[in-house]
């Protein structure tokens, strides 16, 4: 099936159901043109589909109804036709998420890593920072539990964990929003909020960057998703994420 050849046939709408969140599955029929070969056998000839405000088609199937006449089922998948007013300003249609994660990181990307490495006697060894064994007696380090002479909490350690969260704020839109693409790759020092739930401080030593948006448009519709990355302990180097802020 095209949409090439022959006029779009009047279209009937027979069904819609919620597929998923935000997705809506529309179905509609319309007529079959068939052709009859000197055999008597039946074709269909290819048949313009119509298109829906809001909707993206998504397949269609050939049916032949009670009456005994052929028809196209088609589905079409979207959000349904939005106004100015529904657009990415709309709360109602905005969702928001925070997912979290954890990863182990090299010690040396620690903020804290010359304290660290002075306070539990590290030293560099083929340029990797290593950590004894055992720490001196006078060592300044919880000194009934450490400091005599047997176990260094750190021997061994060459990575630490850090947690880590992206934000994301999803949205429907009829038209891109020109500063989709700014400030990508740079330092925010505010990320989208919704209006009702405020998102605490996320704490001394972290910041967002923004990361690229993902882009998803069906029929007339774009499902815009803009995302930011949260920091480790230390943040978002300012020199090497540098740029325009917001």
């Amino acid at each position: 099936m095209g949409n090439t050849y022959g006029e779009v046939p009047e279209p009937r709408i027979t069904g819609v159901r919620q597929e998923r969140q935000g997705v809506a599955v529309l179905t509609v029929t319309i007529p079959m043109v068939l052709r009859v070969d000197t055999d008597g056998l039946k074709y269909p000839l290819p048949t313009n589909y119509p298109t829906i405000s809001g909707y993206g088609f998504s397949g269609a199937q050939g049916k032949e109804s009670e009456a005994g006449h052929w028809e196209w089922e088609l589905t079409y998948e979207g959000q349904g036709p939005l106004t100015k007013e529904q657009d990415q300003d709309n709360e109602d249609q905005t969702v928001y998420a925070l997912d979290t994660s954890d990863a182990e990181v090299p010690i040396t990307s620690h903020p804290d890593l010359i304290r660290i490495w002075k306070k539990y006697y590290g030293y560099l060894e083929d340029n990797r920072l290593i950590f004894p064994a055992k720490l001196p007696k006078d060592a300044q380090v919880d000194a009934e539990a450490y400091g005599d002479g047997k176990k260094n909490p750190l021997y061994g350690l060459e990575s630490f964990l850090s947690v880590g969260a992206v934000w994301t704020k999803t949205y429907s839109t009829t038209t891109l929003p020109a500063d989709l693409f700014s400030n990508i790759g740079c330092i925010v020092h505010t990320i989208p909020q919704p209006k009702r739930f405020k998102i605490p401080k996320i704490g001394k030593g972290r910041n967002w960057m923004k990361r690229g948006p993902g882009i998803r448009i069906r029929g007339s519709v774009a499902e815009v998703t803009e995302r930011f990355l949260l920091s480790g302990r230390g943040g978002h180097n300012v020199d090497v994420y540098r740029g325009e802020t917001q």
